[in-house]
């Protein structure tokens, strides 16, 4: 097969990036395996800004012999952190269960020990941090076949030297009596909100008991008081059997879709999202959603209620349609439906495809096809302050054979009749960036980007390296980067448009021939992994290139790759917490074909800085002649038609440029490129010649760049 990898598709809109950053971390404490920070679900660091001060939750390593399930805690202030100096751990917080009567050694599970699983940090008020997990019990005790048994617990001493960590409380009320009822709770994806009227938790758990099979509860509180929540009793929240006319059901059957994942803001307004495979039998009219898709439901009181008699077949359910999957990749989509099978530049974006033949020797075409989205089961979402969805997810490209009539579209239905992965090395698949103001107003309002391009990640050789990968003991599964969970959170500042992105992805690389596990062939096998960073200043529209932040040595001076990244779910403007572990592959903990978690883990945790956006960012090489102060204001009106107004300011006399520029980065016009005094300035921007749409608008003096985003609405 002859490849010809052009340009990506819907690609970053980036421009002159230049700021300061830097990053520090430090080992926390190590697990006996990984499985702890594993997942969509968990968040492991928090921060507290009023207390200057980190916590990190996680299963903590207590002896080869001892079980893999005690939960441990650690604590740093800001600057302790930044001066390298060791973490505050406390041990075993689950070694009793609520009440106290139950206690390591003659607890309800296989071994009698704590089993702790599924971890996560957070803070109520600023001034109690609070850890939360799921025991894993015996089947009289939690019920279900595995015992799910939700839990918390807080800490009475701010001061992170000397942590109290109380016995833990039960979430689940249904626990009051034995076994739980609703049984065999797990997966907890838990919040701690505070901008409510006193803290808010809010936690979604998916039921594994058999009877009722396929359930998800959420659990909201009523009450807080010093460390304690009052729960209410879990309801229902999502069904995996949910019937949409009493027959058909909505997924293809249990265990077909994810655990919703929720973020609300500090107004109480959120969503949850789930993905998974629904049935496409219910799709009989537009709009449509087909294959692996991307379903959300909203809140608006803090998770007390969520969309329920709205939306698809009134599900409550909104979901990513394909309508929409073609428009964000229009000018492919126009392409193909234009030009036929010529390879063209269009909009600024372009076609990759790659020569194939057949067995009578014709020579075919394979194409990249609009509508291209793909989305796995790992995903990352938050809401923003103005209650926007956003969301990362893995992509893969789909293409159509141009044999056979494998590129018509006889149904009419905008894409082409035959389609399938392709698994080749074309830029444009890799991490993407969904968003939405609100995708439950009933249009399509969805704006996407690719963050962080994976088509080599998609490609490499995970099976013949020394990085332990997911397979199946001959060959390496295409889900290993599945497994790469992509992290996104906004900056906590009020108001705030700063967001943060991290993966751990492919740092090195090595010829399959090279390392001798293949004389003829010349794949790239994947040595290590570190963690990858990047910033948004524009709610996300536009990010800076992904930057290697770790190449941390293991504590025995080996390089190791850098695995299970979580952000802080706390962050300000100029800093984000990044929490990573490192395999320890001497020790493996578990049986089986080995993975990453499979072995003892280093635990480590830092911060990661970034200025972008700031006014202190400014180029090295120009500081001597950069103004003093350079401000871009915000477009008003905005939305606008046709006219609005941009102010700036610069407090030297200096050449600037101006342009604006689409939703692809394509470059629309100059609007100015002059000189100007120093001072307060005003350009009236007149639109009447421009399509309705997301535009930008950048201006750059003495090497600063600022963009900001205004939309057309005709």
């Amino acid at each position: 097969m002859r490849k010809i990898a052009l340009l990506c598709l819907l690609s970053s809109l980036i421009f002159s990036q230049e700021y300061n950053s830097s990053f520090t971390s430090t080992l926390i404490d190590s697990s006996k395996n990984g499985y702890g920070s594993l997942g969509i679900y968990v968040s492991p660091l928090s921060y507290s800004e009023d207390e200057n001060l980190w916590l990190a939750v996680y299963r903590q390593w207590q002896g080869a012999n001892a079980s893999s399930g005690y939960i441990g805690s650690a604590q740093i202030s800001h600057d302790d952190l930044l001066d390298g100096e060791p973490w505050f751990t406390e041990q075993k917080l689950n070694e009793c269960y609520p009440g106290g009567t139950l206690c390591d050694g003659a607890l309800p599970t296989t071994s009698t020990e704590s089993t702790g699983r599924y971890p996560s940090a957070a803070f109520a008020g600023s001034d109690r941090p609070i850890a939360l997990w799921n025991e894993y019990t015996d089947v009289t005790y939690g019920g279900g076949a595995y015992g799910g048994f939700p839990v918390y617990s807080s800490d009475t001493d701010i001061d992170a030297e000397f942590s109290d960590w109380v016995t833990p409380f039960s979430v689940n009320n249904g626990c009051a009596s034995l076994p739980c009822d609703p049984a065999d709770l797990w997966n907890g994806n838990v919040s701690i909100n505070n901008g409510f009227s006193s803290p808010k938790f809010t936690g979604i758990y998916a039921g594994w008991g058999a009877n009722p099979a396929g359930k998800h509860y959420l659990v909201t509180s009523s009450f807080y008081a010093n460390g304690y929540f009052l729960m209410n009793d879990p309801v229902e929240v999502a069904d995996d059997l949910m019937t949409v006319d009493g027959i058909t059901t909505f997924w293809q059957g249990e265990n077909f879709a994810t655990t919703p994942v929720h973020s609300i803001n500090n107004d109480g307004v959120g969503y949850f999202v789930q993905t998974g495979y629904h049935n496409d039998s219910l799709l009989t009219e537009s709009p449509q959603t087909t294959g692996q898709c991307v379903v959300i439901k909203k809140t608006t009181d803090y998770g007390e209620n969520w969309t329920n008699d709205e939306g698809f077949m009134n599900t409550g359910y909104t979901f990513l349609t394909d309508q929409a999957k073609q428009r964000l990749s229009d000018s492919l989509f126009t392409l193909w439906q234009e030009e036929g099978n010529e390879y063209v530049y269009h909009y600024g974006d372009t076609i990759q495809f790659a020569d194939d033949t057949l067995s009578n020797g014709e020579q075919i075409n394979n194409y990249v096809t609009p509508g291209m989205w793909f989305a796995g089961y790992n995903f990352g979402m938050v809401t923003d302050h103005n209650g926007g969805l956003h969301i990362l997810l893995h992509n893969l490209l789909f293409i159509c054979e141009d044999a056979n009539g494998g590129c018509d579209d006889a149904d009419g239905d905008g894409e082409a009749d035959s389609t399938f992965l392709w698994f080749g090395e074309n830029s444009g698949s890799g991490i993407y960036h969904l968003y939405s103001p609100d995708p439950t107003e009933g249009v399509d309002n969805w704006v996407a980007t690719l963050v962080h391009d994976l088509s080599f990640e998609y490609t490499a050789d995970w099976y013949n390296g020394e990085i332990f990968a997911s397979h199946d003991g001959v060959d390496d599964w295409y889900y290993t980067m599945w497994e790469l969970v992509p992290r996104i959170e906004v900056s906590s500042e009020e108001g705030s448009q700063v967001m943060w992105y991290a993966l751990s992805a492919v740092s090195e690389y090595e010829y399959a021939v090279d390392l001798g596990v293949g004389a003829q062939d010349s794949s790239e096998v994947v040595t290590d992994l570190d963690i990858f960073v990047a910033k948004s200043v524009d709610n996300g529209m536009t990010w800076t290139e992904p930057e290697q932040i770790t190449e941390t040595l293991g504590p025995q001076g080996a390089r190791t790759p850098e695995v299970h990244v979580h952000l802080s779910n706390e962050s300000t403007d100029d800093f984000v917490g990044v929490y990573y572990n490192i395999p320890d592959y001497p020790y493996q903990s578990t049986t089986g074909d080995p993975q990453w978690a499979d072995y003892k883990q280093w635990i480590y945790a830092g911060v990661y800085s970034n200025d972008f956006g700031s006014e202190a960012t400014v180029s090295l090489d120009d500081q001597a002649n950069t103004p003093t102060k350079f401000s871009l204001g915000k477009n008003y009106p905005n939305p606008f038609n046709p006219l609005t107004n941009i102010d700036y300011e610069i407090s030297k006399d200096t050449d600037i440029t101006l342009d604006l520029y689409d939703i692809r980065g394509t470059h629309i016009k100059n609007l100015i490129n002059e000189k100007k005094s120093a001072g307060s300035h005003k350009f009236l921007l007149d639109a009447n010649q421009l399509s309705s749409g997301v535009y930008f608008y950048t201006m750059v003096a003495n090497g600063i760049t600022r963009t900001e985003k205004l939309v057309l609405m005709k």
